[in-house]
Parts: structure tokens; sequence; C-alpha cells
């Protein structure tokens, strides 16, 4: 294998959708017998889960839509349920989730791979080799979105695959259009159906919506009326600066399993961290090897930084596998893009090396505090609505 790669394409960017670990499965025995990667005691301590509250059941919360009660106190908070009789129907195909792949324990307890396909910006025709491309290569999580309009061919590459539903992580978004209570309801009905599944394992709303937040709060309620009923096992959101997250923990009753944001050497949003861990939610990384770097034509990108190639060519491995492997030492999820099963199998091979602290101290240092996708803040229904169409 190449020490580094000084021409990757833009195309094998990873710019999927992506957040911290919490949780991760430190110690099990099968771990080290499957290569599981060693993560470091600073990503532990900082991703320790919060324990000792209780869900809500469905029960409890009655079958009516009730607006929640804002400025919860934290005590009141819960973690979504655990250990209920999931809804998880199966179908046919072997049954091999997490045979390679580290697990990260989200804070309801509800296991995901630590790396993901990304499918962003991948047209509907080239989804559904690359998903099969990605489960042959072992990846067991796949992550799209109602807007990227390519959920059909995700879910026809899984079938085509041969590997059984409940062994692939399916996460998904709800795009801002469809927020508000009823309309996210509906969402769910919409994604499920073009991806195959009566289920979800992670459902996210896909933005915050500064401008009218009320709409934010009321397709996340619905997420938690999923959540109660079985039909995910998981939610979350994506982008929320801490100010959303406040917003969002002050008005709902279930704190996110997940935050997907962009995150890369060149921008680590230390503050989206510091936030996330603080109310035990995983950090996702979307853009993991900072594509959107040169994507979007900045000038400099990630794949051509000098001091990820000296480390890259020590391990002999790619600037995206150190970088891949920095965000899982420092216990995120990763869910980076590629369309060719070259790059799809390289960046899955991130678990047969472990970066010293000193070197994964170098990749935070690299940090300009530069945003490179648009500024959740300016997120509004005008300039960014559109509607997501029928199954």
């Amino acid at each position: 294998m190449k020490a580094c790669v000084l021409g990757r394409d833009p195309e094998v960017s990873g710019i999927g959708l992506g957040c911290m670990g919490l949780g991760v499965n430190y110690g099990q025995p099968q771990a080290k017998q499957a290569g599981i990667p060693r993560f470091t005691e600073q990503a532990r301590k900082a991703n320790e889960p919060i324990v000792g509250l209780l869900c809500r059941t469905a029960a409890a919360r009655g079958h009516h839509h009730q607006r929640r009660p804002r400025h919860r106190e934290r005590s009141q908070r819960v973690y979504g349920p655990r250990n209920r009789q999931e809804k998880t129907p199966a179908i046919e195909g072997s049954s091999t989730m997490t045979s390679q792949v580290p697990l990260l324990t989200l804070n309801n307890g509800v296991q995901m791979p630590a790396v993901g396909l990304g499918v962003f910006q991948t047209p509907p025709e080239q989804t559904t080799p690359a998903v099969q491309a990605a489960l042959e290569a072992g990846y067991r999580h796949i992550d799209t979105a109602a807007a990227y309009g390519n959920e059909h061919e995700v879910g026809e590459g899984i079938r085509r695959s041969g590997i059984g539903r409940p062994d692939v992580f399916i996460e998904t978004k709800v795009w801002i259009s469809d927020y508000g209570y009823d309309q996210t309801l509906h969402a769910f009905d919409k994604s499920a159906a073009k991806l195959g599944t009566d289920w979800l394992d992670l459902l996210i709303l896909h933005q915050p919506l500064p401008s009218d937040f009320d709409r934010t709060t009321g397709a996340y309620q619905a997420l938690e009326r999923l959540l109660a009923d079985g039909k995910v096992r998981a939610i979350g959101v994506s982008n929320f600066m801490p100010e959303h997250l406040r917003q969002l923990l002050d008005a709902t009753s279930t704190v996110p399993a997940v935050n997907q944001v962009e995150l890369h050497p060149y921008f680590t949003q230390p503050d989206v961290q510091k936030a996330d861990a603080q109310h035990g939610i995983l950090t996702q990384a979307w853009s993991p090897i900072g594509g959107i770097t040169f994507y979007r034509g900045t000038g400099k990108g990630t794949l051509q930084d000098p001091a990820i190639l000296a480390i890259a060519s020590a391990y002999g491995k790619t600037a995206a596998q150190v970088m891949l492997r920095w965000h899982l030492q420092r216990g995120r999820s990763v869910i980076p893009k590629s369309i060719r099963p070259e790059r799809i199998a390289e960046n899955f091979d991130v678990f047969d090396f472990d970066l010293s602290a000193g070197e994964l101290d170098t990749l935070d240092g690299l940090d300009t505090g530069t945003r490179g996708g648009p500024d959740p803040a300016s997120i509004t229904l005008e300039h960014f609505g559109r509607p997501i169409p029928e199954a």
C-alpha cells in the first residue's frame, strides 16, 4: 500500500454526515480477538456515559402529542428506552454484524459500528454498487439522508448484499422541510419506505432551524414518539451547535444519542465536542478526512498536509487512513464517503495501527477554526427548504 496519496480525487472525500464517541466497548475479550482498536484513556474518560437516569416508556408518555415543558431540570432528562423489545423484523441473509468493526455504545445502550459509509452527493445510480462494495469490505453502518435523494438505492444495495437487515446499522436524516411534529412522523414513513424497512437504527434531524426553532422542537418530539413506539432504535441531531443543544434540551425529554457535525483536522469544533460530551452525546464526524477542504476549492487540503503525510509515511498508510484513525482514537464515529471500491476498502483498513499521543496532538493542533460547510445559524426554509418526494 502506498504511504500517501497526493492526487486523491475530491469524490472520495469523507463528506458523510457524522459524532464523538460515548461508551466504547473497552476491554471486551472478543474485541482483542477481532483486532478492534485500542481507544485512548483520554477518549474513554471524555465519553464516560452518564448513568442512573431512567427512561419514560411509551405507556408513560401516552399516545397523544403533548408539548414538553421548557427549562427541564437535568435530572429529569432521559436517554431513551433501554432493554425494550425492539421491533426489528429479520430478513433473509447472513448474520455478520460487527464481526470486524469496533462498536460505540450510544447513551441509550444501542451499539453502533464506529465506521460507516457516507453517501452524501453520491448519485443514485452509483449508490447501490457503493453500498454493496462497502458491505462486502466489512462495513455494517450506512449513513444517508432524505435530502440526499438516494435512500431507495441505499436500501437496494443492502438487499443485494444478502446481509440480513438486523446486521446493517441504517442511519438517515429528516430534512428541514419536513420539520414539525406531524410532518416529521410522515418523514419517517417516507424514508422507511424508500429504504425498504419497517424500522431504523438511527434517525436524526439534519439541521437546526434557528429562525423557527419551534418547528425543530416539534420535529424532535416526533422522533421521541418514534423512539417510544419502537420504530427507531436511537434518535439524534446533526450540525447542532451548543446553543441549539441547550434550546432543544430545554424543550424536550430525551437527550440526543448522536450529534453529527463537520469535523476534520482543519476544523475540530472543540466547543461542540465539549457540549456533546457534557450531555453524553456521541460526536459523529462528517467530512472526517477533510474532503470539504479541497472539494470546495479552499486551496489547501488535509490530504496534502505535510504533517499528516509524514505520519502516514511512518505507518505505511494514507493520509485519509491516519485521519480516520485519529477520529477513532479520540472516540468519535466516522462516515467517510467514496464510490470507488478500492477507496471504500482503504477507508475501512484502519484497525491495525495506533497513533501515539504526540501524533494525536499533532492532528489536533492543525485546527484552523474555518468552517467548510454552511453555518448552521444561516439555515432557513427560505434558502434551504425543498420538498422531499414521497416514497
